[in-house]
């Protein structure tokens, strides 16, 4: 992997082998490219362990090398083998789906679909229709996800395979959720939940106890979503995988924020932090920041949860998490508000707004009107107020977040009432406000 041998500097076999038994072995994050996989780098160690009974099991390495993206070797082509094709097309798109490049994934997406139909390779098929709604789910273009997914779901039930449909159902639950449909989302999660309990798939079982967790915990069911987490991350520590664990405890911290229990929830975010940070996985150190940063707003500690949400978009800009990044600014914004920083806080919606429109995030363009708005609002600024929170509503009814249209709209008729109280949606009269007013 570095091209060297082990200990290069060492040129007596005896010395080496003297150097291991004394416990030193290679440090891999001494080489420039492999440090830039910090997880990597902590397995290898961990593999080399001078105990073997303190080295990973094979399970546990799979589970942490599954998520480093990868592309098949080049190499020689075996002439007409379209089955070949769709593989890599589907590799291909499922590495710039973990970099957020959505247009290409889905455009690699669906020419492994296109093939895939031609050779009348459905396992393929549905697996490309799944991927293309997962892009699209990214995207929060939410119509088009559930299309897709319902097309996914059809195939893996012609085909008989019930752990597909059950990916696709817990994919269903992320959509629900995501679209405040909770009776929906927690049907979906608990039929993928059977299928993956059914046929021993614990790392299924795993991410739709999380995906209830957050159900519960959004319908304010404490308890199921306290008892949903803390057995995903039971059978995540059982499992020797880390990173389910640093998920769940995360989640478990969000229940206790949601509690305003903030101590409990400081531990467990704390908890999971010290995992990511051992794994090198950036992007779950950031969002735990973020977690942090909302029980530190919620106690009115607004310079710490600056602190927080600084270093969890400092995190987002070097990993090139440009969504991620928006929403940090958004909330941050919505900090320098609660402190009466009003040019910061423009500043910071202004640059969400510009991300998330750039990306045609439509669920990121919504909440960062809605932030406006409630800015505006305690400003005195009613029209202007009025004006974000239609353009809010509007994204929100495109979206099916009912919930969040509803509750912008009690909001509109509380900034202009005399607008508002014989319609059942805004005025669209309501002039249009930029950002930089």
């Amino acid at each position: 992997m570095t091209n060297k041998v082990p200990f290069p500097e060492l040129n007596s076999e005896g010395v080496i082998t003297l150097t291991v038994i004394q416990g030193e072995v290679p440090s891999p994050r001494e080489d420039t490219q492999m440090a830039q996989i910090v997880a990597l780098c902590s397995l290898m160690t961990d593999c080399w362990a001078f105990d073997p009974k303190a080295r990973p099991n094979i399970v546990h390495c799979f589970d942490e090398l599954k998520w480093v993206p990868s592309t098949a070797p080049l190499g020689e082509k075996r002439s007409g083998s379209k089955v070949s094709s769709v593989s890599l097309l589907l590799q291909m798109g499922e590495t710039h789906l973990s970099q957020h490049r959505h247009e290409q994934a889905i455009s690699l997406f669906q020419q492994a679909l296109s093939l895939a139909r031609v050779t009348d390779d459905e396992a393929n098929a549905a697996f490309a229709l799944r991927n293309i709604g997962r892009a699209y789910l990214l995207q929060t273009r939410y119509n088009q996800t559930e299309e897709w997914f319902t097309q996914a779901q059809e195939v893996y039930a012609r085909l008989g395979n019930q752990l597909g449909r059950a990916d696709v159902l817990g994919d269903l639950g992320n959509l629900y959720y995501y679209q405040s449909k909770y009776t929906k989302a927690e049907d979906s999660y608990t039929r993928a939940q059977e299928i993956f309990a059914q046929f021993g798939n614990h790392y299924g079982l795993v991410r739709t106890l999380r995906g209830l967790g957050e159900v519960y915990g959004a319908q304010s069911k404490y308890a199921q979503s306290e008892e949903s987490f803390n057995l995903a991350q039971e059978i995540s520590a059982n499992l020797g995988n880390d990173r389910g664990r640093a998920h769940a405890l995360r989640g478990v911290g969000d229940v206790y924020r949601l509690q305003s229990k903030f101590r409990q929830a400081d531990e467990s975010y704390t908890q999971a932090q010290a995992i990511y940070a051992r794994l090198g996985d950036d992007h779950g150190q950031a969002n735990t920041l973020e977690g942090l940063g909302k029980v530190y707003r919620l106690q009115s500690k607004y310079i710490q949860a600056e602190e927080s949400l600084t270093r969890a978009l400092e995190i987002y800009v070097r990993i090139d998490r440009d969504n991620y990044q928006a929403d940090a600014l958004r909330k941050l914004g919505r900090i320098y508000h609660l402190q009466s920083k009003y040019t910061q806080a423009e500043a910071s919606f202004t640059a969400a707004q510009e991300i998330f429109t750039r990306l045609r995030h439509r669920r990121g363009q919504a909440d960062t009107l809605r932030s406006v708005g409630h800015m505006r609002q305690d400003r005195g600024q009613n029209v202007e107020a009025a004006a974000h929170f239609a353009e809010a509503l509007t994204l929100y009814e495109q979206l099916g977040m009912t919930e969040d249209a509803e509750d912008v709209l009690r909001t509109l008729a509380l900034v202009l009432p005399e607008e508002t109280s014989s319609a059942t949606s805004p005025d669209t009269s309501f002039p249009s406000t930029s950002f930089s007013q």
